[in-house]
């Protein structure tokens, strides 16, 4: 027997290899994220001890490893002969195009195998581009809102990548608005932005005018020629509206057919032009006017921005002319489907071409005739009246007729109106001056408030004196 000498001491060994498998199925996009696992398995004979894995990812980024690992590189204590320890894999792809990873396991012990301590193929895929393009949209003004108000907001496209994003087609779709302008990274909706590479953003400043009472909104999207991570942003629809509330309100314009007036009983004509200048129908249009008791309009029921001309009448009368002018206010109210109405007002003046005017006469007097002489003498009493005439076209107020020659003198009337008079009748005694002049004139006069002075003069022829001659011869 021969049993020494001839032996030896085996090292361990230990056959460590690595398996990786895709769990996600294709086909696949740039930023999904993409589960693999790896299964180191120990084919023995020997235990493993001290398994350094390694997990080097081409086009990938590695987010959280699970299982016997809890990240890269890791050391996994021990396996013995044909146990297995597999590690759970979550990665995004970073690009388009193709991503793959090397796995490697080697324990501490010598491995008879060392060709299967590394997976590097046949595991990855192709990524084709992805853009996640988003939009949100802001109204830029502040309310409260009205009809026919023009308001801005801004749309603003953003691709938050991880591609480029192209061919991006930008639509808006407004609620009870009408868009009239469109700036910035388009020039009118809809329009397509040729590009934008990820992490950045264009911005589109929209104009629009407000066409309806009640809400007013916008629905807008984006989209790229790219398949899109999160079309839940691709549309922005609410949030950034608001309401116009019914606003009724009438406007009135009231003119007159002539500027002046100069006679009792003449017709000033006028016209009333209604607008509805709110938002909601009016119905029972009706004006009032404190000078015409009846104002006559065609329409009675007026649609937003639709309007009618009402018309009136008035004559001027003496105390019209006598006061300068006439005013006269009007006010229009109605019935509006929805809101409060307050009256619309508007005045007009038409102005008086005052004429005032007095003429005067003054009658030959009559004679008394004293003497039945049959002329005026001395010591007769001439009558004489004296007639101012209101010829002009207003009142005339202290009117004073005068005489100083007469007696009495003068008369006063508090007012006289067109075509009246006031008259003064007098007396005159001829004296012996008057008969020595051989006339009397004399000049009356007419005066008031707003005239200058009037006179009118009458002369009387006197008898002369006669001269007696007495004999004294005897």
């Amino acid at each position: 027997t021969d049993n020494t000498g001839n032996g030896g001491t085996a090292n361990p060994s230990a056959d460590v290899s690595v398996n990786k498998t895709l769990v996600t199925a294709g086909p696949y996009l740039a930023g999904q994220s993409i589960s693999y696992s790896l299964v180191v398995t120990n084919n023995g004979p020997s235990t493993a001890t001290a398994i350094n894995v390694s997990d080097t990812p081409t086009n990938l980024s590695i987010t959280s490893v699970t299982g016997a690992c809890t990240a890269f590189p890791c050391t996994i204590p021990s396996l013995t002969s044909g146990s297995t320890a597999t590690i759970t894999v979550n990665a995004t792809i970073i690009a388009a195009g193709a991503f793959d990873n090397s796995a490697t396991a080697t324990g501490a012990e010598n491995d008879p195998v060392p060709a299967n301590n590394t997976d590097n193929t046949g595991n990855g895929g192709n990524a084709s581009p992805s853009a996640d393009v988003a939009i949100n949209k802001t109204l830029l003004t502040a309310g409260p809102f009205t009809l026919g108000q023009v308001i801005n907001y801004t749309l603003v496209v953003s691709n938050n990548g991880p591609s480029t994003a192209t061919a991006i087609n930008v639509t808006d779709t407004p609620t009870n608005l009408a868009i009239t302008s469109v700036t910035g990274a388009c020039a009118a909706l809809p329009c397509t932005i040729a590009s934008l590479t990820s992490g950045s953003s264009a911005t589109l400043n929209v104009a629009a005018t407000i066409t309806a009472v009640g809400a007013f909104n916008n629905s807008a999207t984006a989209t790229g020629a790219e398949s899109d991570p999160v079309p839940a942003n691709n549309t922005d629809n609410t949030g950034n509206g608001g309401f116009v509330g019914p606003s009724p309100s009438l406007t009135l314009a009231k003119s007159a057919s002539t500027p002046t007036y100069n006679t009792v009983g003449q017709v000033v004509n006028y016209s009333y032009v209604v607008t509805n200048t709110g938002n909601v129908l009016i119905s029972g249009i009706a004006i009032t006017d404190d000078k015409i008791p009846t104002v006559t309009c065609p329409v009675t029921t007026l649609a937003p921005n639709a309007g009618t001309t009402c018309t009136g009448s008035y004559t001027i009368t003496l105390a019209d002319l006598n006061a300068g002018s006439v005013t006269n206010n009007a006010s229009v109210n109605g019935t509006p489907t929805a809101g409060s109405l307050s009256p619309a007002t508007d005045s007009e003046t038409v102005t008086a071409v005052q004429s005032p005017s007095m003429t005067v006469d003054k009658s030959n007097p009559t004679n008394a005739d004293n003497d039945a002489s049959g002329t005026v003498s001395i010591n007769d009493v001439l009558t004489y009246v004296v007639t101012a005439t209101n010829s002009g076209n207003i009142t005339l107020t202290n009117v004073v007729v005068s005489d100083p020659q007469l007696t009495p003198t003068s008369n006063t009337c508090a007012s006289v109106v067109p075509g009246a008079t006031c008259v003064l009748t007098g007396t005159h005694l001829v004296t012996l001056a008057d008969v020595t002049a051989g006339s009397i004139v004399n000049t009356a006069t007419g005066d008031s408030d707003q005239t200058a002075p009037v006179t009118d003069t009458v002369t009387t022829p006197t008898a002369a004196l006669a001269i007696v001659a007495n004999d004294d011869t005897g």
